[in-house]
């Protein structure tokens, strides 16, 4: 049985797939074409799980060539104020070759619930996959900083992973469906931040006024995909009440009288956060959160030191 699509025979195409070797393994088609061929010799008939699946077997690009309908624009996904995109590296030091392409197959990231914080966040990245990460929110996946593998939205809440040799393990588990892939295969060369997969994290938000520079990074030239946020109407009264207001604020007092505690919240208050009957526990809790997304970044100096050396001393 000769099976034809865009001219190619199934054994065209899986000699194409072969002739081309990919470091991305949800790209590498050979396995999947095989499985094909055997289940129509068998059968008559091979139904795929997912409609990627089927159109990475079938369309993709870098396999087949572009073809007249190529369409190179780039991806635009407009996200609401309350999603969030993340940054999961799923590095081969924890997770085998196996373990990973059944993830992959599966439509499945996984990370350990006892990963812990990053620098000074009291947040665990275990918690942070486990309770922070919501459905609906995206994420792109890396394997350490060797390549990249998909973007992705999370479609179901974390469960504990049991599969091959990590099972029972501490291993949460959540599925997604894909958005794009992968379409360039460089291991990445830019700057070092928390969420760039040259950086020692695991799950990790990118904060919303750092999505321009993940696009330009990461987004466009490894995905062709771009993330917008969408101004809310509260956002941007925020924004502008606060391009009203001097930022430079100094509080003053004497020792005990609540100059860190106020400071806490005035930094929230800055960056659009309103703590109004909110528990201390609560407020705290947020300040944590924000510091590990890297929009308030809290130091001290010694009183021995001059004013103008601490300001010189404030890296950007």
């Amino acid at each position: 049985m000769n099976v034809s699509v865009e001219g190619l025979t199934l054994d065209e195409i899986l000699e194409k797939n072969k002739s081309i070797k990919r470091k991305s393994t949800i790209s590498n088609n050979v396995t999947r074409i095989e499985k094909i061929k055997t289940e129509i010799a068998a059968n008559g008939r091979y139904r795929f799980d997912t409609f990627f699946s089927y159109h990475d077997a079938l369309f993709n690009k870098r396999v087949y060539g572009s073809g007249s309908s190529a369409d190179n624009s780039i991806l635009k996904i407009r996200l609401e104020p309350n999603e969030t995109v993340y940054k999961v590296s799923m590095s081969s030091k924890d997770i085998n070759e196996e373990e990973f392409t059944f993830c992959n197959e599966n439509n499945l990231i996984i990370v350990h619930r006892d990963t812990a914080a990053m620098a000074t966040s009291k947040q665990t990245q275990g918690h942070t996959f486990s309770h922070k990460m919501k459905v609906g929110d995206y994420f792109y996946l890396c394997r350490g900083n060797t390549n990249f593998e998909v973007i992705g939205k999370i479609i179901g809440e974390a469960e504990k992973y049991e599969y091959g040799s990590i099972e029972d393990q501490g291993w949460l588990q959540r599925p997604y469906e894909i958005i794009s892939e992968a379409v360039n295969e460089n291991s990445y060369q830019g700057d070092k931040k928390w969420w760039t997969p040259n950086n020692n994290s695991t799950c990790i938000a990118i904060p919303q006024h750092e999505i321009s520079d993940a696009n330009t990074k990461l987004f466009i030239p490894f995905f062709n995909t771009q993330f917008e946020y969408e101004a809310s109407p509260s956002t941007s009264g925020n924004l502008s009440r606060l391009m009203n207001r001097s930022l430079n604020q100094i509080l003053f007092g004497p020792p005990g009288t609540g100059k860190t505690y106020n400071t806490i919240n005035k930094a929230l208050e800055i960056i659009g956060e309103n703590v109004d009957g909110k528990s201390r526990q609560e407020i705290k809790a947020i300040f944590d959160a924000k510091m590990q997304e890297g929009q308030i970044v809290f130091t001290t100096f010694h009183q021995s030191m001059s004013y103008e050396d601490f300001i010189e001393g404030i890296k950007p």
